[in-house]
């Protein structure tokens, strides 16, 4: 009976990183949840690695498995929920017609890539039409 308990106390790191990492995927494959499935899958990777130097059992590497599944589901998921709304919601530099090209914030240039503006001013522009410069061969060159 004493060996029994014994065994069991010993398994109880094994079992706890398991049960994480049960609960971390979980809550990894829900948009909401995932962070918190993703902190799971990190305990429960510690708890597997403590459990497997201790003693090694196959709940620890059951625990190791489900735990590694869980984090990286949860990163997966945590990075989409960080990059889907900055790709769907960013904005483009919008053009507006004007009768004066400084009004829009831009420099009529001869170049039609308006790289003498890139270099003249250190910033990325973009060609558009005419607006007012007054040489018929100049870009309106608006920054992005």
């Amino acid at each position: 009976m004493n060996k029994m308990t014994k065994k069991q106390k010993s398994e109880g790191l094994g079992v706890a990183s398991l049960v994480l990492g049960i609960l971390g995927i979980m809550f990894s494959i829900t948009i909401i949840l995932s962070l918190l499935g993703f902190i799971l899958g990190i305990l429960g990777i510690i708890f597997a690695i403590m459990q497997k130097r201790n003693n090694p059992t196959g709940t620890a590497t059951g625990g190791l498995i489900t735990s590694i599944v869980a984090l990286v589901i949860g990163l997966i998921l945590v990075l989409l929920t960080i990059a889907i709304p900055l790709l769907l919601f960013r904005t483009e530099p919008s053009i507006q017609q004007s009768t004066n090209c400084t009004y829009l914030g831009g420099v009529c240039s001869k170049d039609p890539t308006c790289g003498d503006v890139f270099y003249q001013y250190g910033t990325e522009y973009i060609p558009s039409t005419n607006f007012n410069c007054t040489d018929i061969s100049e870009i309106c060159c608006i920054k992005i």
